[in-house]
């Protein structure tokens, strides 16, 4: 056979025999040897991967995982090259550290087959990834009115995830999931007060972590002190909540301010916005009221002086019955009151009382006293100025009210008071009969989400220009409640010789002045000024509309409150499945507004809690409204309590 010959691993070990002659004598010897093949050991490897440990840039890698088979039982070494490993140099150990900077990287796997020197070699690639390397910064919110509460977009909280999924925990184990992805992380609340929240972002099979703080800060708490009640002409100084990074000042006529304290003394109410060093901001007001001074002004209406039974305050004393108080008129008077004008008036004098009493109230229309004459109201008016025993002449019944009205004191205060075109208002006496004091309005607000109602509104009465034109001013310029007296009394009486009119203004509008004198001061208030705003009248929903409309099949701004009934709190959550503001609002069975909040950050799903047990009353039904930029939509609910 020839040389060299191929011997398999299978045939071996392989006998083999040698023959030496001796040129050509034919002389020989012979001999034998084995030859062995040993088979190189047969190994299977895979790559690996790994992550960093922590934000190393690093992970310690067992290169033993690579060897998926090694069949033959082959010794393992690993080499950084392929002549390494041939060479059987430079081995490297097990487990070695391997940079993501590095990656991926080879190594060589030499096997070798016992001490044969039979090797055989396999290479593997180590790929190590970087963790997501998350940046955080802190979340801080103002609370929503005054709830105590703010809602949180969680993933604001990360300025960097590095490419991976966030999730969110409540502790540094990440074993307390908040919310993930999937589930929304637009809306978590979160009550007055900070607390840490931890943050993992995965990519892949890998991880980083982090964590920021969440903190809720409270509105400031906004209050007003000052004197409420100066006299005309006098000022008073409010002063907001002390301590403020900022005031934002308003009031009537434009007025505005920067400062702590403001000097008011223009009647109306002021409001400040009060910012504080988290960027916090509340509102209040506190209304200024500009009085006449030197106590209330007691009117009556025309009914209170038809009532035998009523009890009245003059000022200064109560509980004064109606013919005590006609007495005390009369009295004031001189023993004599003359409506109209001689030759056409009707007189009352003491000892009248109670017929005045009996012809009272009057209604009908405004007329002059017809036909002309001078009457005694007692023991009573001719039947044609009366309908069922009372005076059919609306004019004739109010004057015959104010005249016994401006005497009820002496001298009159309420006479001397000045009249001009416009809206008067007054305001009841703090501390009832006697009280120079005069009640401090406040007007509807919301405090934080809820409506809070309008306390002790003034009472408003007009007067119009064409009347007080007609007023004949008094001697030092001033058109009075004495000169309104003075010209319905001449209206009685037709001084100008023109029907229905006095000196330009109609009959209907001197009764209408006459009436608004009466019941503005009725049953003693005090004046606050002229042209003051009224309060605002709270939010309403129409219930004729709610009660009567079918809600369509397909809500576009649907919603669910529950639970139902509820205690205290209910919980609306969004059907929609669109982006808006939504404004959430709840009316008690009244159609008033008790309840208000607006949400920047509405998404499908979301549940957003309300609290409105301050206004609750029991067993009712309230109306909850929720408006979007695609539409409305109402749902009634029961209180529990």
């Amino acid at each position: 056979m020839t040389n060299p010959i191929s011997v398999t691993v299978a045939s071996s070990p392989r006998t083999f025999y040698i023959r030496a002659e001796a040129g050509t004598t034919n002389c020989y010897s012979t001999a034998s040897f084995t030859v062995t093949v040993t088979d190189n050991p047969d190994i299977t490897v895979q790559n690996l991967t790994a992550c960093e440990t922590g934000t190393t840039g690093a992970a310690s890698v067992n290169l033993n995982n690579a060897i998926l088979t090694n069949p033959d039982g082959g010794v393992i070494s690993f080499y950084n090259s392929l002549a390494d490993a041939q060479n059987e140099v430079n081995a490297v150990t097990s487990p070695i550290s391997v940079t993501v900077a590095s990656s991926p990287r080879t190594f060589y796997i030499r096997a070798e087959a016992g001490t044969t020197n039979c090797y055989s070699t396999a290479s593997f690639t180590v790929i190590v990834t970087d963790n997501p390397d998350v940046t955080t910064t802190p979340l801080s919110s103002c609370e929503s009115g005054s709830t105590g509460q703010a809602t949180f977009t969680l993933n604001s909280g990360v300025t960097d995830a590095d490419g991976g999924t966030l999730s969110f925990y409540t502790d540094v184990a990440m074993t307390n999931l908040i919310s993930d992805e999937n589930a929304g992380l637009t809306g978590v609340q979160y009550t007055t007060g900070s607390r840490t929240i931890y943050v993992k972002s995965v990519s892949g099979s890998c991880m980083g972590t982090a964590q920021f703080v969440i903190t809720v800060n409270a509105n400031p708490t906004c209050d007003i002190t000052g004197e409420q009640t100066v006299c005309l002409g006098g000022s008073s100084t409010f002063t907001a909540t002390a301590g403020m990074t900022t005031y934002a000042w308003t009031g009537p006529n434009n007025f505005s301010a920067n400062t702590p304290s403001i000097s008011v003394s223009v009647a109306g109410v002021y409001y400040v916005t009060i910012t504080n060093a988290n960027g916090c901001q509340s509102t209040c007001s506190r209304e200024l009221m500009v009085v006449t001074c030197g106590g209330p002004i007691c009117t009556y209406t025309q009914g209170a002086y038809g009532n035998s039974g009523g009890k009245y305050c003059d000022g200064t004393e109560g509980g004064i019955p109606t013919v005590d108080l006609i007495t005390q008129a009369l009295t004031n008077a001189g023993g004599t009151i003359t409506v109209g004008k001689l030759g056409s008036s009707v007189v009352m004098s003491l000892g009248d009382e109670n017929c005045i009493i009996t012809q009272m109230p009057g209604g009908g229309k405004a007329t002059e006293i017809v036909p002309a004459g001078d009457y005694d109201i007692c023991p009573s008016l001719p039947n044609s100025f009366l309908k069922n025993g009372k005076i059919n002449n609306v004019l004739l019944s109010q004057t015959i009210a104010l005249s016994l009205n401006v005497n009820i004191t002496n001298p009159s205060k309420l006479g001397n008071f000045e009249l001009q075109a416009g809206t008067l208002a007054t305001a009841k006496p703090e501390g009832g009969c006697g009280s120079e004091v005069a009640k401090p309005r406040v007007c509807g607000h919301f405090e934080g989400n809820i409506w809070v109602g309008t306390v002790n509104e003034y009472t408003y009465r007009t007067f119009s220009a064409a009347v007080i034109n007609a007023i004949i001013p008094d001697g030092n310029g001033m058109k009075t409640i004495a000169g309104l007296l003075d010209l319905a009394n001449r209206a009685l009486a037709n001084v100008d010789d023109v029907k229905n009119s006095e000196d330009g203004a109609s009959l209907s509008d001197i009764a209408g002045a006459v009436a608004a004198v009466n019941e503005v001061f009725d049953e003693c208030a005090i004046a606050v000024g002229w042209d003051i705003e009224k309060c605002p009248e709270p939010p309403t929903l129409d219930l004729a509309t709610v009660t009567t409309a079918k809600i369509s099949s397909v809500e576009t701004a649907g919603f669910d409150a529950y639970p139902v009934p509820f205690k205290d709190q209910l919980t609306i959550k969004y059907n929609f499945d669109y982006v808006s503001d939504v404004t959430i609002e709840v009316f008690n069975s009244k159609g008033i507004i008790v309840y208000s909040m607006i949400d920047t950050n509405s998404y499908l799903g979301k549940e957003v809690v309300i609290t409105i047990n301050a206004t609750l009353e029991q067993q009712q039904v309230y109306y909850v409204r929720l408006t979007t930029s695609q539409g409305s939509t109402v749902k009634s609910v029961m209180s529990s309590y």
